[in-house]
């Protein structure tokens, strides 16, 4: 449950840019940096669940020009993120719209890799069900259950303290944090990330050159189901990313960031 806000109480955001502020410590170990970690973990982990922001609803599609099957097709992974196992009269009583009309989307967005139906119609969105899906065997396994989650928390906020320092230090970003960690540009969202277990899921939005994303699932020494794009919804989605794999990704969300603006300055 999540703690009621208080106008002396900062946003994830503040303290992580005050935790990266901080002088650095000789011992890296020390018990003081890592409870600060912890506590940082500990809210990520809270919100973890929580729904994503509107992407681009009301907003320009990604060639510029607005339509109705693309507001669709962004609110029905919205409202399938927010309500996991949800079925198309379920999205079409939520949006208003015909079943047959929000089932077409659906199954565009099926055959595109960007949801999960099973055979009772539950939809998922595909890289938290595979990711829910892979770490189910450990959660069952006989160990220490509050260490390990105490040490997938401090991964994962290892991870979004180094991607956070990323994007505010090399690519001049203000990314928000709380539910996720999302950045907006010119109203419409360009990368967004959540944790899942020890390792994070990310998105990054865009029309990107085909030989860009050929180059990129090449030489990003990620396994090929992990990485998912749609140049439907202009959405790429990463899976299951560890710490270690920041070395290779982070260039890589320069570079597509680069394409972002220059698809931007085609299209202004």
């Amino acid at each position: 449950m999540q703690r009621p806000h208080s106008k002396n109480s900062k946003s994830l955001t503040e303290r992580l840019r005050d935790h990266l502020r901080a002088p650095s410590r000789a011992n890296a170990q020390d018990q003081d940096q890592r409870e600060k970690i912890r506590r940082i973990a500990d809210e990520v982990d809270q919100n973890q669940f929580s729904t994503i922001a509107r992407v681009m609803a009301g907003g320009p599609s990604r060639t510029g020009a607005e339509s109705r099957g693309a507001r669709a097709v962004h609110r029905i992974l919205e409202e399938v993120e927010d309500r996991p196992g949800c079925n198309v009269h379920d999205l079409a009583e939520k949006l208003g719209e015909k079943s047959i009309f929000v089932l077409s989307h659906a199954d565009e967005l099926v055959r595109e890799g960007l949801l999960v139906r099973l055979d009772n119609g539950a939809l998922y969105r595909s890289r938290d069900y595979y990711a829910s899906q892979g770490e189910s065997p450990r959660e069952t396994e006989v160990t220490p259950d509050d260490g390990r989650r105490a040490w997938e928390r401090i991964e994962r906020s290892r991870i979004f303290l180094r991607v956070f320092r990323f994007l505010t230090r090399e690519l001049g970003m203000e990314p928000m944090c709380g539910a996720k960690m999302v950045v907006l540009l010119h109203s419409g969202k360009f990368f967004e990330m959540k944790g899942s277990g020890g390792r994070v899921n990310m998105s990054l939005y865009g029309v990107y050159p085909g030989d860009l994303m050929d180059r990129f699932k090449q030489e990003a020494k990620l396994e090929r189901r992990q990485i998912n794009y749609s140049r439907l919804t202009g959405i790429l989605d990463i899976r299951g990313c560890e710490y270690k794999d920041l070395e290779v990704l982070l260039p890589w969300i320069a570079q597509f960031y680069e394409a972002y603006l220059d698809t931007l300055r085609q299209i202004g």
